[in-house]
């Protein structure tokens, strides 16, 4: 199976269909940049729900030389790229209220992800794509972390299916949302014709030249939208069943809607707060069950959830790499408490890793900074690193990203 990127004229030419292209091509406004910014960076915010049995997610020792821990084992090959924070505090509050203060320092300042949208959507098909795992589950219900500035949440699709189709269209041809854009500029051009009979001179004028330039864009569509090259999703595909596989095509989606171009921000959640979800290919206990453990064995369920978590990661991980996109990308990785059973969320996880693209200053055999402080101070400079204004107040970390 071929997994590789073809992003073409086809591809992009559907997007403007899909956001109602009624000028010309060349009108097409082009993605503005923060200052600072490359033009290729992608940006992936994800969050995890409930945090980790205390001692068991920051690597152990120095930097240069870090031992993953229990929880985050898995991440040892991708090491290299990842600069992990200790001592990170929300706040937003403490327990299952510290999902206010992981993407923001405090409720109604906008989560990083709506203020990085704001600086990089321009041109942009999709302004952001959110995308969740059963974040509308029962537990604590929508307390997600992606906020407006006002402090209302960011709603997450949890049906993959619904965001492919969003994304992509139909899969046997096009869309029906593509053919009514193109009905619609030929129903254009018939009303502008019965228009420009009635008329003469100036007003005939502007006329004639709308209905070029709309005749221009009709026939580019049609054009662009017969050919053969598409952007392959091929990758949108899973063997697993119930949550597993739910989490393999949400993980698939994040990695598609950025190499297909449309959009260069992407919000993924994995669970609410206080997540209720069963995941049957790792235990009959829901994670948060086995957050609140009071025995070795609801103490290995619980990291066997973490490390399922963390597992989701690495797959995107490798999907960007399969499309050639990783060296382009920076994640944002977090929870909202630190360990379950103390409903803390005073040493939150917290972690960026990114490409060789990217402005992230990591360090061969891993990089930790440790006694962070508010979790703010990560995100000031990452904010600064990319140019993108935000309202918080801490100080940034200094030397974690390249100038």
């Amino acid at each position: 199976m071929s997994t590789s990127s073809k992003f073409t004229r086809r591809a992009f030419l559907k997007s403007a269909a899909y956001t109602g292209a009624t000028v010309g091509l060349s009108s097409l406004p082009i993605p503005s940049l923060a200052s600072g910014a490359s033009n290729q960076t992608k940006f992936i915010f994800i969050n995890f729900s409930d945090g980790y049995p205390r001692g068991t997610w920051h690597p152990e020792g120095n930097s240069g030389a870090l031992k993953m821990n229990l929880c985050t084992a898995d991440l040892e090959p991708y090491k290299d790229d990842i600069i992990f924070f200790s001592g990170c505090r929300s706040e937003g509050g403490s327990g299952h209220g510290g999902y206010n203060g992981v993407w923001q320092e405090k409720n109604g300042q906008g989560s990083i992800d709506v203020h990085f949208e704001n600086a990089y959507s321009t041109g942009m098909p999709k302004r952001a794509v959110r995308i969740g795992v059963d974040t509308n589950y029962w537990g604590h219900g929508s307390l997600v972390t992606s906020r407006s500035v006002v402090g209302s949440a960011q709603k997450h699709n949890d049906n993959p299916d619904s965001i492919f189709q969003e994304l992509f269209g139909s899969s046997g041809g096009e869309s029906p949302t593509e053919q009514r854009k193109l009905d619609l500029l030929g129903s254009y051009l018939d009303d502008v014709a019965l228009l420009s009979s009635n008329l003469n001179g100036l007003e005939q004028g502007k006329l004639d030249s709308y209905a070029q330039a709309t005749t221009a864009t009709k026939t580019e569509l049609e054009n662009a939208l017969s050919n053969s090259g598409v952007c392959n999703t091929s990758l949108y595909s899973s063997s697993s069943f119930g949550r597993d596989k739910t989490a393999d095509l949400q993980v698939a989606n994040a990695a598609l809607a950025l190499s297909c171009q449309k959009t260069r921000i992407v919000s993924l959640q994995f669970g609410t707060s206080n997540d209720s979800a069963v995941v049957k290919t790792v235990s009959s206990i829901a994670p948060h069950d086995a957050s609140h453990y009071g025995s070795a064995i609801l103490k290995s369920t619980y990291i066997a959830h973490r490390q399922w978590y963390v597992s989701k990661i690495i797959k995107l991980i490798e999907y960007l790499k399969t499309l050639n996109l990783y060296d382009d990308c920076i994640l944002y990785v977090t929870s909202e408490m630190d360990d379950g059973q103390a409903h803390s969320s005073n040493d939150l996880p917290c972690m960026l890793i990114g490409g060789k693209n990217t402005k992230l200053s990591t360090q061969s055999g891993g990089r930790i900074v440790n006694n962070v402080g508010p979790i703010g101070r990560v995100l000031v400079s990452l904010a600064n690193a990319y140019g993108v204004s935000v309202p918080y107040t801490s100080s940034a970390i200094p030397e974690i990203f390249n100038r």
